[in-house]
């Protein structure tokens, strides 16, 4: 005999199914679309990258431009991108110099200082990886990580090995195309960085 009780609990059972079924819907759909767009290139300028801790020059008075970074990410699922990034920089740095002078018969009188502002070209190529901690349709946060090779040409001769990690990065937009700032990162990106992405 079916109870009150029973139609009751066999009501909320499928109402929770239904709701289960819904749900899953919809995370499908998202990640359709998601998967829809594999790819993304983003293009970004960045502040104070890593100048303190010396890794682009061994010298004091070295003074340094923003980073300019292209990056391109093929996304492995709606959480995961794996890709790579390039960071272009310049900096100078002003080197002293005396000039000798010299009288009619050769004998040194003195000499006055002269300065010279020297540059060097920096170059980072960085393998990285994005990991989404949530994803909506008009925001996002994430964080980045990378590891990657710093390469000098000028004035400066240097190769080492650049970390590039974004603790706290965050997205603005629509589904496609969005701003996206990381703050505090450590590396070539900069310390403070924002830039545009398009995902397709």
């Amino acid at each position: 005999m079916v109870t009150e009780r029973s139609h009751t609990r066999l009501r909320s059972a499928l109402i929770a199914a239904a709701w289960l079924a819904a749900c899953t819907f919809s995370l499908a759909q998202g990640e359709m679309k998601q998967r829809d767009r594999l790819h993304e290139f983003a293009v970004g300028y960045g502040w104070n990258a890593l100048t303190k801790n010396k890794i682009y020059s061994e010298r004091d008075n070295v003074f340094h431009r923003g980073n300019l970074h292209l990056q391109y990410l093929y996304n492995m699922s709606s959480h995961i991108g794996l890709g790579v990034m390039v960071d272009y920089t310049h900096s100078y740095i002003t080197t002293h110099d005396v000039v000798p002078h010299y009288d009619d018969v050769g004998h040194y009188i003195g000499g006055h200082l002269t300065d010279e502002r020297n540059g060097t070209e920096w170059f980072t190529i960085s393998p990285t990886a994005r990991f989404y901690w949530f994803n909506h349709k008009h925001f996002a946060m994430y964080s980045r990580v990378g590891l990657g090779l710093l390469l000098s040409a000028g004035y400066e001769r240097k190769r080492s090995v650049m970390p590039n990690i974004s603790p706290v990065s965050v997205e603005i937009g629509g589904t496609r195309l969005r701003f996206c700032t990381e703050l505090f990162s450590i590396g070539s990106y900069g310390e403070f960085n924002g830039g545009l992405k398009y995902s397709f």
